[in-house]
């Protein structure tokens, strides 16, 4: 078996693992095990637990990156329900990936100083991406005259979007309530798009 194809294998493996699992939980040995390997045969591809996790939370980011990527090219769309299809998907996308589930719900002393550093500054990788895509949705929005004040002031809605979106998910997914709510906070999205919609004239 080529190199690159059993590191993909061992990686797919422990994502699974540590999703059922949970990182505490899953062993080196248990990722040899599922993949048919010997363990120090794993230590070759990954010389640590940490760094088989950070490649697992690193994978769970790039897909949601490239699930969110589809929405950004439905051009067909006007921006705010480009928008709305965005945020309902972002939330379903977190909610299939239980390792950055873990990780959301974790702190420095869950993984490590060093591990939470590195996955930390994924995640905030991934932030500045998303603010960056928020901001290109939503560039060129005219207000009614009660909101003009938000015209040309696209930086400071696409902060508002983000930050309610970071901060609200965050809340859903640390209590675990997205499952039972998820309709409830669909409605929300729904409720806070159509709000913005109401309110928009034109777009340059």
């Amino acid at each position: 078996m080529k190199k690159g194809k059993t590191k993909e294998q061992i990686l797919d493996s422990a994502m699974i693992l540590f999703q059922n699992k949970g990182y505490d939980k899953t062993s080196m040995e248990d990722v040899a095990q599922t993949v048919q390997l010997a363990k120090r045969s794993i230590y070759n591809y990954f010389p640590s637990k940490e760094s088989l996790f950070f490649d697992a939370v690193k994978q769970d980011i790039e897909n949601l990156r490239q699930g969110l990527g589809i929405i950004l090219k439905f051009d067909t769309l006007s921006p705010l329900e480009r928008l709305r299809e965005y945020l309902i998907r972002r939330n379903e996308l977190i909610a299939q990936s239980n390792n950055i589930n873990s990780f959301m719900k974790s702190d420095s002393s869950s993984f490590g100083k060093s591990l939470f550093d590195k996955l930390t500054l994924e995640f905030n990788n991934f932030y500045n991406w998303e603010r960056a895509q928020i901001k290109i949705m939503l560039q060129g929005l005219k207000f009614t005259p009660k909101y003009i004040g938000l015209n040309n002031n696209t930086d400071s809605i696409a902060d508002l979007v983000h930050m309610s979106a970071r901060s609200t998910s965050y809340l859903f997914f640390i209590e675990g309530k997205f499952k039972d709510d998820k309709q409830a906070f669909e409605m929300l999205i729904n409720m806070f798009v159509d709000a913005l919609q109401e309110n928009v004239i034109e777009r340059d």
